[in-house]
C-alpha cells in the first residue's frame, strides 16, 4: 500500500459487457500462481466510452427539450 488511492473498472464487470477489452492468463500474485487473472486495457476502451457520453448528451438534450 503507497498511499495512493487509485480508480479504474473492475475487469469481471467489464468481461459481462464488452469482454474483448479484457484478457485472461495466468500471472502469480504473492508468489501464488492464479490461472484466471484478469486484465483490461482501459486506453482500449476510450472510443466506446466517448460514443456512450455522446448518446447520453443527446438523449439528455432531447428530455431538456433543446
Amino acid at each position: 500500500d503507497d498511499g495512493i488511492t487509485r480508480y479504474g473498472f473492475i475487469a469481471d464487470d467489464v468481461l459481462e459487457v464488452a469482454s474483448h477489452y479484457v484478457e485472461i492468463g495466468k500471472e502469480k500474485i504473492d508468489g501464488i500462481e492464479v490461472d484466471d487473472f484478469k486484465s483490461l486495457s482501459t486506453i482500449r476502451m476510450i472510443p466506446m466510452m466517448i460514443k456512450s457520453i455522446q448518446e447520453l448528451s443527446a438523449e439528455v438534450e432531447k428530455l431538456k427539450g433543446n
